[in-house]
């Protein structure tokens, strides 16, 4: 029968440490399924986290994860998004860069067909100087898939110094596929490099 499932993965990781982890969901084909993942991840001092989350359930899931990372000093914090399948699939990833010299990079895949719904908001807090950020999602829709990707930067005013870089790209393979982009800068600082496309 129909099934739920919420986990819930908090990552830790201390000064100076380093950690690759992959998240991978899956689901029988036909199957009912509904998953509420959160995921949390705090990234100390100089650390460094590699977090790669491959979503691939049936067309008959439906999926919707939340991912909240925040990053210390002279961190890094890297997220690869994959969503393969789900008829619909959502993905809210918001990364808050707290310490000077913090990076990020949000980078994501996905790939839609029929009649399903994939769905990514991300937002990327610069709330420190000096702090780096490089976003790059691309997708391939077919059928009658839809598609909307909400990407935020938001650089405050004490974050001077700020490089943030963000793309959206889509290659549709029908007249019926469709893709809404909105890609949002708010910068409260004025010494900044900020570009989307």
């Amino acid at each position: 029968g129909p099934t739920m499932l919420t986990p819930r993965v908090q990552i830790r990781a201390g000064a100076q440490s380093q950690a690759f982890i992959v998240e991978s969901y899956g689901s029988v084909a036909g199957a009912t399924t509904f998953t509420n993942a959160l995921t949390i991840v705090d990234v100390a001092a100089d650390a460094m986290v590699d977090h790669v989350k491959l979503q691939r359930e049936a067309l008959t899931a439906f999926h919707l994860g939340a991912m909240f990372a925040r990053v210390d000093r002279a961190g890094t914090f890297r997220s690869h998004a994959i969503t393969l399948g789900g008829r619909i699939a959502r993905n809210d990833i918001s990364a808050t860069l707290a310490g000077e010299g913090a990076e990020c990079t949000l980078d994501g895949l996905y790939v839609a067909e029929g009649d399903s719904l994939v769905d990514t908001h991300t937002t990327i807090d610069h709330a420190m100087p000096h702090c780096p950020s490089h976003e790059l999602y691309k997708g391939i829709l077919a059928g009658k898939a839809r598609a909307v990707f909400n990407g935020k930067i938001l650089v405050r005013q004490d974050a001077q110094k700020t490089n943030a870089k963000q793309t959206n790209k889509a290659l549709l393979l029908s007249d019926d596929a469709t893709i809404n982009t909105k890609p949002q800068l708010e910068i409260f600082a004025d010494d900044v490099k900020c570009t989307h496309g």
